[in-house]
């Protein structure tokens, strides 16, 4: 007889999988779908409810934010069918110019100083725990403070409808 042992910790390891099965689901039909139905979604996944709630508006900001470079076109300020903004705080979201394990990079414009940043959307951020959470508004914080020609100068951080956010300089190139 094979006796295996199971414990908590593969529970959660089985439910981080799902969860994140969910989330790339999630992410193509907001991506794909020209009439994404978030109820219906929830209900396909009522286990994830919460944490899809939680989710929605950072996905559905980043979904708005996807631009064609191959026309070289700039983002509207709403979208003409939903009215969704493509602003967060000062800053109009422009173009997608990279993506990392934490979040999205964004060209932008900080429209109160009419100049090009780079804006990083954290869209996880919201299920992140209160304590992460500040974790990274002080790391940011400490980044803000420091002065040298090979850091990135940080221009300011917020959050907006569930989207957690920081702007730095923009720099040209790779």
């Amino acid at each position: 007889m094979i006796t295996t042992i199971h414990s908590a910790s593969d529970d959660q390891d089985d439910d981080d999988l799902e969860l994140g099965r969910v989330i790339e689901l999630l992410t193509d039909r907001i991506l794909h779908e020209s009439h994404f139905d978030s109820a219906a979604f929830i209900d396909e996944h009522i286990e994830h409810a919460e944490q899809i709630r939680q989710l929605l508006p950072a996905m559905e900001v980043l979904a708005l934010a996807k631009v064609d470079f191959s026309h070289h076109s700039e983002i509207p300020e709403t979208d003409p069918v939903d009215g969704l903004s493509r602003v967060l705080g000062d800053y109009r979201i422009v173009g997608q110019i990279g993506r990392g394990g934490m979040g999205v990079v964004y060209e932008a414009e900080q429209m109160s100083l009419s100049r090009r940043v780079a804006v990083k959307i954290l869209p996880f951020a919201s299920l992140w725990s209160d304590i992460s959470l500040e974790r990274f508004r002080k790391e940011v914080r400490i980044a803000a403070m420091l002065e040298h020609p090979h850091i990135v100068p940080i221009f300011g951080m917020g959050c907006e409808r569930g989207v957690h956010f920081y702007a730095m300089k923009l720099v040209d190139g790779c």
